[in-house]
């Protein structure tokens, strides 16, 4: 399937009968997945070089900020594009139809990163540059229900949205410049497309706005030269060369992968099982039919439909019906002709017999190993009942994991709502719990719904983890982080941004691959809000340092995340006449905090005190910062200060070179 494409019926999918026992293919045929396409060009070749200039100058407005220039950074690892919403249904909800084209012969030269054929090209000389994410299936309702969104593969800069263009097309032709889209620049200067947006969906950053990695784009469209609604991703380097992001034996534009986590080339899987009450369509919006249906009634016609992604021919998908006693009175298989299809989908119709016994129904998928369950009803049930139970007991700190299981009779769907989404009607569920929310399980089936409320409760207590210092603009340093994840599982953190005077900004989460060590500009992760700070929520596997470094050619000063907080510190000064001394402070506490400052002799005698007035009085989670140099008395050698709070405290302290601050260390704060 090539969704920049125009889709003519093929015909793959067969419609199966079984009464009582599983009858043969009855000869008919029907229009189904994979629809095969007619080529055309996602984006003619002269309007997408004309884009691809009109980028670069977009980038050149800002080439001379003072971030560095573009070779001496990494080029970014991506997180999927796609992210499934919490009300989306079934088990998955999009598939990969094309890679790039890496055979620049045409046409019918197709090479992808693997060697394979997942790709086209065209006589005009075109060959396909992206990656097409596909909505799979039934893509014009999901389209609609907004069930995936497009998010953010990278953090990154947009310089480029362009929206109001239709977003239904199932025709192609033309220039392909009609389409609704978004550019982001990344740190290292490369830069993503995201094509065929939902019209009037796209973010309401502005153009040089900063979006954090797996931030809120757009939603799928088809807008342009589309067929269906889908995602088209394309990646270029700072010097506007063609990125293939997945690494492979035959990707001659990268010799590593620009994923986190690359997905398999081959994902054979059940994206959804569901009932329907006659035959679903598929095709343009206008002759699309779900024709969904989960109550029935003795005598009735059940049609069962299998939709899946990266079908095998060997690979058999093994199906059964169980009646409400769990018992299988149905079962067959399933094996595809051909060699493989990126998206395909199957029905079988049965009618129901006139004494077929009132229940829950259960429709099941075997594929490599992965059971998949949907449910259907029969009969009159009534209102559905819930056992429920949680494994958290009292509250837990942030973070953790936390068991829920779950039972129902009477039900065909369970739903948690909000944010989870869809789950078994009987099964059990991790929650990573971050704060306290209350959530609620509802089932639903023919006699109506039952709601059950829980809540996960979270102690968020006093900060343990923390980057107390995060410069300012235009202060002549700016900050980087170096995020690290030691295990070997993709980990999620939490951010709680805080500005100087303590006030919260809403907190976010993000994620990162096992294994993995990123360096973040300042804004990939905060985006453009003043933070002065943060804590970070997050397993003891990810760990965070902020490189401080000066805007002018220098080398940074490394500072571990800190995680011990006191009422009382030592510090010793350097030379005055060559560096400077600079303390962040942090009130953890819950109180204003009221702070002095003492210089004494290496005998422990005091020989100044002082209490700068923006020490006293610091709200909870505000921040001051101080430079030691600008008090009144000097220290003689082996002199010491002390900082006293009457609550507890972190401090970030810095020594830089006092002639033109290119070089920074860490000082050390001794607890006291």
């Amino acid at each position: 399937m090539t969704p920049c494409q125009r889709f003519v019926p093929s015909l793959l999918g067969l419609l199966l009968a079984f009464s009582g026992t599983l009858l043969a293919r009855i000869p008919e045929t029907i229009s189904s997945g994979p629809l095969r396409a007619e080529a055309s060009a996602c984006i003619a070749p002269s309007a997408h070089a004309a884009l691809l200039e009109r980028v670069r100058r977009l980038q050149r407005r800002h080439e001379d900020d003072d971030r560095g220039t573009p070779t001496d950074k990494a080029p970014p690892l991506f997180v999927s594009p796609m992210a499934r919403l919490g009300h989306a249904p079934g088990f998955a909800n999009w598939a990969i139809s094309n890679y790039v084209d890496h055979d620049a012969e045409f046409p019918r030269h197709i090479l992808d990163f693997e060697g394979g054929e997942r790709s086209y090209d065209l006589e005009s000389g075109y060959n396909h540059r992206g990656t097409d994410f596909v909505l799979w299936p039934f893509w014009w309702q999901q389209m609609a229900d907004e069930v995936v969104a497009v998010v953010a593969a990278a953090p990154g800069r947009i310089v480029l949205k362009q929206d109001g263009f239709a977003d239904q097309n199932c025709e192609t032709g033309g220039s392909g410049l009609d389409w609704n889209l978004i550019v982001v620049e990344h740190a290292d200067g490369s830069v993503a497309w995201y094509g065929h947006l939902k019209r009037g969906t796209l973010t309401e950053k502005d153009i040089n706005a900063w979006v954090r990695q797996g931030e809120f784009l757009a939603y799928p469209g088809s807008s342009g030269n589309s067929s269906a609604p889908h995602l088209h991703f394309e990646v270029y380097d700072h010097q506007s060369n063609l990125i293939d992001p997945f690494a492979g034996p035959f990707n001659p534009t990268s010799p590593t992968s620009w994923w986190q986590d690359q997905e398999p080339y081959l994902r054979p899987s059940v994206l959804r099982l569901m009932t329907h009450h006659r035959a679903p369509k598929l095709g343009c919006v206008d002759r699309e039919e779900v024709n969904a249906h989960e109550y029935f009634q003795p005598g009735m016609a059940v049609f069962a439909g299998a939709y899946l992604r990266d079908q095998l021919g060997t690979l058999p998908v093994d199906f059964s019906l169980k009646d409400p006693s769990g018992d299988v009175y149905e079962s067959w298989d399933n094996l595809l002709t051909t060699d493989h299809v990126s998206t395909s989908f199957w029905y079988w119709n049965r009618v129901l017999e006139p004494d077929a016994a009132p229940g829950i129904y259960t429709f099941e998928a075997r594929l490599d190993d992965l059971l998949y369950r949907d449910y259907f009803s029969v009969g009159d049930l009534p209102v559905p009942e819930i056992t429920f139970s949680s494994g958290s007991g009292g509250a837990v700190p942030p973070g953790t994991p936390v068991d829920l299981a779950w039972d129902t009779k009477y039900a065909t769907r369970v739903v948690i709502e909000p944010d989870v989404g869809e789950v078994d009607i009987r099964g059990s569920l991790t929650l990573q719990a971050w704060e306290t929310v209350e959530r609620t399980l509802v089932a639903t089936g023919p006699g109506g719904e039952m709601r059950q409320a829980f809540s996960v409760r979270v102690d968020t207590g006093d900060p343990v983890r923390l980057v107390g210092h995060v410069t300012r603009e235009r202060s002549g340093f700016i900050t980087k982080f170096i995020v690290s994840n030691r295990s070997d599982e993709t980990q999620t953190y939490r951010i709680l941004a805080y500005d100087t005077e303590g006030q919260a900004f809403p907190p976010f989460q993000a994620t990162i691959g096992g294994g993995l060590t990123l360096t973040l500009e300042k804004e990939a992760l905060l985006t453009e809000d003043p933070v002065s700070h943060f804590v970070i929520q997050a397993p003891d596997s990810v760990s965070f340092v902020a490189a401080y470094q000066s805007t002018e050619a220098g080398s940074p000063a490394h500072v571990r995340e800190k995680s011990d907080f006191a009422s009382s510190w030592r510090l010793y000064p350097g030379d005055w006449e060559r560096v400077w001394d600079g303390l962040a402070i942090v009130n953890v506490g819950a109180q204003p905090a009221n702070m002095t400052v003492e210089l004494k002799d290496q005998g422990g005698n005091l020989r100044a005190t002082f209490g700068p007035e923006r020490l006293q009085g610091l709200a909870p989670m505000a921040k001051a910062l101080i430079v030691l140099g600008d008090l009144e008395v000097r220290p003689n050698p082996g002199d010491y200060f002390t900082l006293t709070s009457d609550g507890l405290v972190a401090v970030t302290a810095l020594r830089g070179d006092a002639k033109d601050h290119r070089f920074l260390w860490e000082n050390l704060a001794i607890r006291e």
